[in-house]
Formats: structure tokens, C-alpha cells, sequence
């Protein structure tokens, strides 16, 4: 499933950045921030596809979500290959060497 969520921690004035270092890392070059997963972003509306384990009631339980508590969800829908994935999706290779960095046999590996 797809969680949207509003990352209501966050500065303010960092909305206004245009270019940030991917992750904070220094060694990689600026990118624009729309380029990247950054939550500084002009509107900063975040997803996160996640599984859902479990419902009870109107309680959902899931693994991976990346907001912090009490971050407000804005929606929830569903996750299909068919619709939500890309044929032949590529990323940039400083993208791919975070991926390959934090998940060594992830799919961008």
C-alpha cells in the first residue's frame, strides 16, 4: 500500500532550498531537490510503500513506514505493479550507489 503523509517536523525555511546533498552526503554532488527523496521540498507531501500486516478495525498495521510519529497521513491506496510501477525505470548513478550502499543485494544493486 501507499501511505501519503505530511512531515510536519520539518523547518519551514528548509522548503525553500532548491538543491540539497542526497541524504546530507557530502560526497555526493547537489541535485535538485526534486531529483531527490528529500523531505525539504515546496510542498513536502511524502509516500512510502509499505505492507500492510495487519487490519484491525480502522487500525492499520504496517512495516517500513518512514514518517515519524505523529506525522498526519493524508491518504492511504493501494499498491499495484500495474499501475504504480515503470517498465525499464532508471535512476541516476549517484542513486544507485546510495541504494547499493544501504541494501547490497537490493534491487540497485
Amino acid at each position: 500500500m501507499l501511505v501519503l503523509y505530511w512531515p510536519h517536523l520539518i523547518d519551514p525555511e528548509r522548503r525553500l532550498l532548491g538543491k540539497v546533498h542526497p541524504m546530507g552526503r557530502k560526497d555526493l554532488p547537489r541535485q535538485g531537490i526534486f531529483a531527490t527523496c528529500s523531505p525539504a521540498r515546496p510542498n513536502p507531501v511524502l509516500v512510502s510503500a509499505v505492507p500492510l500486516l495487519e487490519r484491525t478495525g480502522n487500525t492499520l498495521k504496517v512495516r517500513g513506514l518512514e514518517a515519524v510519529n505523529g506525522s498526519p497521513v493524508i491518504d492511504i491506496k493501494p499498491y499495484t505493479a500495474s499501475c504504480c510501477g515503470a517498465e525499464n525505470a532508471t535512476v541516476p548513478e549517484w542513486m544507485a550507489q546510495l541504494h547499493r550502499q544501504m541494501d547490497p543485494g537490493g534491487a540497485f544493486a
